[in-house]
């Protein structure tokens, strides 16, 4: 049976890629940015047959070495150092120095971004998202982006430039079907096997005639439920408070979607708790109150019962857990959310669904927003 390797096709006079621009647009702000294009994805791929919420899950795990070719890939990694000390490029140099060492390890830092309750990828979409640039096929009515580059947040939070993509989706004639494939994005370089010269930028990780398909994917790959996952390679966050990042950008693009349960955003990270951003019946609040070390007091306002905390964590911040509260894993909120929040979202319960709480009520519970 013929397994996956790394395939970087010849430049044959084409285009030198030095270095890849498309992912610079996101590196000022690498983790919200990620969130934000990744979960508004998501939340477009949204299927229509089901009324339960998308749900977005980042998975901090690692992976073994030889399910990502890592000793095929680590050559490429040296061709491209190589080059950038040829051509006198630091910034390049630090790039693949560092992706050298990442690579070289046993087991290797991954962030993996899952969701479900979506279509998953038909082949459109798979190859808008896997082996197309500046294409853009988002479906079910949702609106197209305008350059096809948001997938590309993926490139400032992965030391190895490196992805894997995969997806499992029902088609009516084929029926389930599951795919995966890696892919770099590196800087043209020689061919480290010496079979041709020069070869483009990026290559793929995957059989002769296309993604590794069914139940030749590792378990580590495979997705139990129909959906869309990406492996972030050499995940390298570019901050210790990532957890918080991640809560914090769900609520500043996503506030409405989770308030009316369009969605649901989880995060586990490697060491620490896992935290559930829902306003159904479980919150995260269990969550935030095992990751603070002060006493609680508590007050109350209209809409419930709040707690705060002071954390040890961060010099002057404050984090908030209550019934229904949809900040319960964030410790601190950018100045004038919660007004911009209370203003777009509020609404009157609904069911089971409860209201945010308003500014006033905010204040009246002591919940202001401390840099």
């Amino acid at each position: 049976m013929p397994k996956p390797r790394w395939r970087f096709p010849p430049r044959n006079g084409g285009i030198d890629y030095v270095n890849d621009p498309s992912g610079a647009h996101f590196s000022d702000a690498p983790i919200p940015k990620l969130v934000r294009e990744w979960v508004r994805n998501a939340l477009d791929a949204r299927h229509d047959g089901l009324s339960e919420p998308v749900i977005v899950t980042f998975t901090e795990t690692n992976v073994k070495r030889s399910l990502i070719g890592a000793a095929s890939l680590q050559k490429h990694l040296q061709a491209c150092l190589d080059r950038a000390n040829g051509d006198a490029r630091p910034d390049r140099v630090e790039v693949y120095t560092r992706a050298l060492s990442v690579i070289g390890q046993r087991n290797i830092p991954c962030l993996k971004v899952q969701d479900t309750g979506t279509m998953g990828l038909n082949d459109a979409r798979w190859k808008a998202l896997v082996v197309q640039e500046g294409a853009v096929s988002k479906g079910n009515g949702a609106p197209d982006g305008s350059y096809g580059i948001g997938k590309n947040a993926i490139l400032n939070v992965s030391d190895l430039q490196t992805v894997f993509h995969g997806t499992r989706l029902v088609e009516r004639r084929k029926g389930l079907v599951t795919k995966l494939q890696g892919k770099a994005t590196l800087t043209g370089h020689p061919d480290p096997n010496g079979v041709d010269d020069d070869l483009q930028h990026m290559g793929f990780h995957c059989l002769r005639d296309g993604p590794v398909m069914g139940r030749d994917i590792p378990e580590f790959f495979q997705l139990e439920k129909t959906g869309t996952g990406v492996f972030i390679m050499g995940f390298n966050p570019h901050s210790s408070d990532r957890v918080d990042e991640i809560a914090t950008a769900a609520i500043e693009n996503f506030v409405h979607a989770v308030h009316h349960r369009n969605l649901i955003v989880e995060v586990k990270p490697a060491d620490g708790s896992p935290v559930r951003m829902d306003l159904g019946p479980s919150t995260a609040c269990s969550s935030v109150s095992s990751r603070s070390t002060a006493t609680p007091s508590t007050t109350t306002g209209p809409s419930g019962t709040y707690r705060r905390t002071k954390s040890r964590q961060r010099s002057g911040s404050e984090t908030w857990a209550g019934s229904g509260c949809l900040f319960c894993s964030v410790k601190a909120l950018p100045a004038g959310l919660l007004t911009s929040i209370a203003t777009a979202c509020w609404s009157p319960t609904a069911g089971n669904r409860r209201p945010i709480p308003s500014h006033q009520e905010e204040e009246a519970c002591g919940r202001t927003s401390r840099a």
